[in-house]
């Protein structure tokens, strides 16, 4: 976790412990600030950026190798196998 920011490290350890900061007034009351003004999602960016993608669920997501009108079709024809059955 060195390649993380204090702040970051905050930010994180308290969704693992999220009951705590959500009962102490004052945690919330900071927490629920950072959420309207969108410094808690803005850090998760940049957590994400820094944590390493696996490379099976790297090509899931963000690899389309795929021909979109052999998908449409294929489904298509699904749907019209389960409506008429």
């Amino acid at each position: 976790m060195e390649q993380f920011t204090p702040f970051e490290k905050k930010i994180m350890n308290s969704y693992k412990n999220f009951t705590n900061v959500y009962y102490d007034p004052e945690k919330k009351r900071q927490f629920d600030k950072w959420i309207k003004d969108g410094t808690i999602e803005k850090t998760w960016i940049e957590i994400y950026k820094k944590i390493p993608i696996e490379t099976h669920i790297n090509e899931l997501l963000f690899v389309q190798n795929y021909d979109q009108n052999s998908i449409i079709t294929e489904m298509n024809e699904y749907i019209e196998n389960k409506l008429t059955k």
